[in-house]
């Protein structure tokens, strides 16, 4: 079995995401800014802090039940966002993390997921399963139109706000993540594998998603895989970020900014 990580910050001041690799367990936390600002004592946002927790209870029980360390991680946030007198009936103040998590054993491969950090695995006849939840659509589908519209700065229009808020307030609802709300127990993805039909597994935050010029164009999931192939997760961190640095003010390829946090875990059996 062969391994490699890799992490990167984004444009912004701190890097919201959390990983750890172990023998064979692993697991990646995309932090979701909250749309009410939050800081500790430290400088960590509640992003982080919900990433570092969710990461580190799954990190120290790596031999309990997946779904039992999740369930652990989203009482943990509730807890630490009651102590940190955070407004519970807002969603938009709420301390949110994606999970995903792989744990390889002798004769079987384990995943849990919440959120739209994928996991992909690759069998040995080339087919893809992935675990994914696009809820920036309608975000991107609206920046899309503003493009079209000429809007230079697409954050500064309160159309954005009004539809973060809206995306945020499905949390949960419509979408999963963990911030210590009961209802995300609904949304955790598992599955196990058979161990001899896997080739690959691809865990990594939505950084390390091919931008796309389209908000209906589907996730090249493919694409992702091949470039992994060819050279590696860096092949694919490079490729995302050329694109990206090609179209700085965010036009030509719809998201938030320049760079996202990028996080990404490989697995080669």
């Amino acid at each position: 079995m062969k391994v490699q990580s890799l992490i990167e910050k984004g444009s912004s001041s701190i890097n919201e995401d959390s990983y750890f690799v172990s023998q064979n367990y692993f697991g990646i936390f995309d932090g979701a800014t909250s749309l009410v600002k939050y800081l500790d004592s430290n400088g960590n946002t509640g992003a982080l802090l919900a990433s570092k927790t969710a990461k580190e209870i799954f990190e120290k029980n790596p031999d309990q039940p997946l779904i039992s360390s999740f369930q652990e991680a989203n009482l943990k946030i509730r807890d630490m966002e009651e102590k940190a007198g955070v407004n519970l009936d807002n969603k938009s103040c709420l301390w949110s993390t994606t999970v995903s998590v792989v744990r390889i054993n002798d004769k079987s491969i384990e995943c849990l997921a919440v959120g739209d950090s994928p996991i992909i695995i690759v069998d040995k006849e080339n087919n893809l399963k992935t675990y994914f939840v696009d809820h920036d659509l309608e975000t991107m589908v609206l920046w899309e139109k503003m493009v079209k519209e000429g809007v230079k700065d697409k954050r500064a229009d309160k159309r954005t706000l009004d539809q973060l808020i809206k995306t945020r307030l499905r949390s949960n609802v419509t979408y999963g993540f963990v911030n210590g709300e009961k209802e995300a127990l609904s949304f955790v993805k598992t599955a196990i594998f058979p161990r001899d039909s896997i080739k690959y597994v691809l865990l990594f935050t939505d950084g390390m998603l091919i931008p796309r010029e389209k908000s209906d164009a589907p996730e090249d999931f493919g694409k992702i895989v091949k470039l992994f192939e060819e050279g590696g997760l860096k092949k694919i961190k490079n490729y995302v970020r050329d694109l990206e640095n090609s179209d700085p003010d965010c036009i030509k390829y719809l998201r938030f900014k320049l760079h996202d946090d990028l996080t990404a875990i490989a697995v080669t059996l």
